[in-house]
Parts: C-alpha cells; structure tokens; sequence
C-alpha cells in the first residue's frame, strides 16, 4: 500500500493527471479538504484539473508518515503540501485516508491543518478560489454569520 501511495503521489508532484487517474477506481469517491464530494472519475479528473495545470501554482507533496491496515485496505497519509506561486513558498500539513479494493483506490479523503487566511501572500490579487472560499467561510464565522 505504501508503494502504491508513493506512486500516486509522484503524479501529483510531476503534474500527471492522467496517470494519477489510472489509481482510482470507476466508481471511486474523492473528498476535498473543504468537504466537496466528487463521485467517479469523471467528478474527480475535473477537480483535479486546475490543480494539474498549475492553476495555484506549484503544488508539491512531501511524505511524513503512513498508518496502514493492510487486512482493511485502508491508509492515512499524513504529509506537508507546498505551493509556490508569486516567489513565495507556502506549506501546511494535511492528511488523506484511502481506501482501497482491487489494487485501486475507492475512496481518498483528504483534510489539511491550516488556517488558510495566515497562507495568502499580500502581494497576490488574483486568489485562487478554493482560497477565495475558505477565506470567506471564515471571515463570516468570525463576524457570527453562518
């Protein structure tokens, strides 16, 4: 399971969309870190995309640390994300659980441990939506509105 991991992350760090694709199964369920839930791999390719082609910048996975259930066919892997966009290099720590059956991932949820708003470089007018989003959600939380 680790080998597979390792593999499927390699994709994302050199933006192979395709290839990353082939590790998840038809009918397999991708769970964004905001709670976006994407079902089959025509809902996962496309929330993918803008981050496969760059859209928010050089994003790259490190490894830190794996907990595997081999009998269950599941996996957390806990690692640091690194986005460089603008000259800046930003970085927080986040997780995924995966499921797996038949060799290929069914399920992948991911959760990240970062205050988003702190991750926003001054200088950046254009933000990323994902970003623009979580910025948004906590701002209105913060003011008490829901």
């Amino acid at each position: 399971i680790v080998d597979l991991i390792r593999r499927f992350t390699d994709c994302f760090n050199s933006d192979d969309l395709d290839h990353a694709m082939d590790f998840f199964s038809e009918e397999a369920l991708y769970v964004e870190f905001n709670g976006k839930q994407n079902h089959g791999k025509q809902a996962i390719r496309k929330a993918l995309e803008p981050q496969f082609k760059g859209d928010f910048g050089a994003v790259r996975f490190l490894e830190k640390d794996f907990l595997i259930d081999e009998e269950k066919q599941k996996a957390v892997f806990n690692w640091w994300c690194t986005i460089e966009i603008n000259g800046k290099v930003l970085k927080w720590e986040g997780l995924d659980i995966f499921t797996f059956e038949n060799g290929f991932i069914r399920e992948k949820l991911t959760f990240a441990q970062a205050d988003m708003i702190r991750f926003i470089p001054r200088n950046v007018h254009l933000i990323p939506e994902f970003l623009f989003h979580i910025a948004k959600q906590k701002i209105l939380k913060s003011r008490g509105n829901r």
